[in-house]
């Protein structure tokens, strides 16, 4: 048998909103990064349409299984409309995710996903993402934060203004 690539178990902390939803997933394609790459200009709001619609449809085209149900306990079938017609919110936690290598918010770092700032680094070869775990991300790793050089000062600038 061989290899079909990696599956990767998206789960939500116990003490985040999601943690009962559980999605098998393969990572984005190299095509399906490339199409998440080429984002629309911004102010083209029937390209965005297109754009957001396809990133549906290929999040669930990667899904394995997934524990989604309808309102009467019914299992959703692995389709973009069953996306589309479900919990707004889960379901961009559940694109953000996919999109970003299967990251997902760590509330012991007080991540929030609505503030887009960047979520907890992971081990790009992890088969989950959930921190604590063996393979997974790390509340112990820190993000990156880059560094911007700024121009010491102009010696002559400042003492004409220490002057006045």
């Amino acid at each position: 048998m061989g290899f079909t690539g990696r599956i990767i178990e998206l789960r939500w902390p116990g003490d985040h909103a999601l943690h009962d939803m559980k999605v098998d997933i393969r990572p984005p394609s190299v095509a399906a990064l490339d199409f998440l790459g080429d984002r629309p200009k911004v102010d083209d709001n029937d390209a965005w349409e297109a754009y957001a619609h396809r990133k549906v449809e290929l999040c669930a085209e990667h899904v394995v299984t997934w524990n989604l149900e309808d309102g009467d306990g019914q299992p959703l079938p692995r389709t973009g409309d069953a996306l589309r017609g479900f919990d707004g919110g889960a379901i961009i936690e559940l694109l953000d995710a996919w999109a970003d290598n299967a990251r997902v918010p760590n509330p012991s770092k007080a991540e929030n996903p609505a503030s887009k700032q960047a979520r907890e680094p992971i081990d790009p070869l992890a088969v989950t993402s959930a921190p604590g775990s063996p393979m997974g991300s790390s509340s112990a790793v820190e993000a990156s934060i880059p560094v911007l050089d700024v121009p010491s000062p102009d010696p002559e600038r400042s003492e004409s203004l220490s002057s006045t």
